[in-house]
């Protein structure tokens, strides 16, 4: 029999269950920020990259930085009209792209890099509102460089701030490390094809003081880094003293909700759903 009282809870439960569930749906699309977003198309070939300073809360879709601001043929940081490997003869895009290049391998002091520079609302660390972030990207490593030559992506806390993490690709051996300060220790993260286009995917916890790395949706590898540094730069760079050259677009930054927050609000979905069930 349905009392006055049984009626009276019957609405306020299912208006908890719509809240709950309302809440579940809205709070991965309202939490997750893209903080970078950065492809080239349409800049103009033989030139560096357009910049942009980060906007707070915003999407940037430009780099924030690229150097030497006046290279030349031997080292240089400019879009081109697509990239083919020349000696697999793979092609990494026929779009605009930006190429690291660096061919001096001896007395050089310069080498060739772009960065990308949170703005300052935006950085991630322990007491950030979302203390996961994802760092994705395609790259090719080119291949016309087997000797000792190095690819660089360095976490920083800023602006040329201190590095907490390094992904290392070196051209002789086609492998890439980890070196993190977490546990100061190189970390063997696998084979690194050169020639061959690649899709990385980073992940930050400052929560559980892990990062990840996977290649081509392989296997994530995964380790300890210092999470009193804050993330605040992704910065790509090319070996200042051995021959190097990437290839590099589609470069994202995004926050992303914590898992756990998450699961426990499908959790309380379920337990209100669950509940009406059983009393019904």
């Amino acid at each position: 029999m349905n009392t006055p009282a049984k009626i009276a809870f019957g609405k306020l439960f299912n208006g908890a269950l719509a809240l709950a569930a309302a809440g579940f749906l809205a709070a991965p699309h309202a939490q997750a920020t893209v903080l970078f977003n950065v492809n080239f198309h349409g800049m103009t070939a033989g030139e560096l990259p357009t910049t942009a300073a980060a906007t707070a809360g915003g999407t940037t879709t430009k780099v924030s930085y690229a150097f030497p601001a006046s290279g030349d043929s031997s080292v240089n940081a400019w879009v081109q009209n697509g990239y083919t490997d020349s000696v697999t003869e793979n092609e990494f895009s026929a779009d605009q792209v930006v190429v690291l290049t660096d061919t001096v391998t001896t007395g050089d002091p310069d080498d060739a890099n772009i960065h990308l520079v949170l703005n300052n609302a935006d950085k991630i660390s322990t007491t950030s509102t979302n203390k996961v972030v994802n760092l994705s990207w395609d790259i090719m490593v080119g291949s016309v460089y087997t000797g000792n030559g190095y690819s660089f992506v360095d976490l920083r806390t800023g602006y040329f701030g201190d590095k907490f993490g390094v992904l290392v690709i070196q051209s002789s051996s086609g492998s890439a490390k980890i070196t993190t300060l977490g546990d100061s220790l190189d970390h063997s993260v696998g084979a690194f094809s050169l020639g061959v286009s690649h899709s990385v995917l980073m992940t930050l916890n400052y929560t559980t003081s892990q990062i990840s790395y996977s290649l081509d949706g392989g296997t994530a590898y995964t380790f300890t880094f210092d999470n009193s540094k804050e993330f605040g730069a992704l910065d790509f760079t090319t070996g200042s003293t051995s021959g190097s050259q990437m290839a590099l677009t589609n470069i994202k930054i995004e926050t992303v909700p914590e898992p756990a927050t998450w699961a426990l609000l499908a959790g309380a979905g379920t337990f209100l759903m669950a509940f009406r069930r059983r009393r019904a």
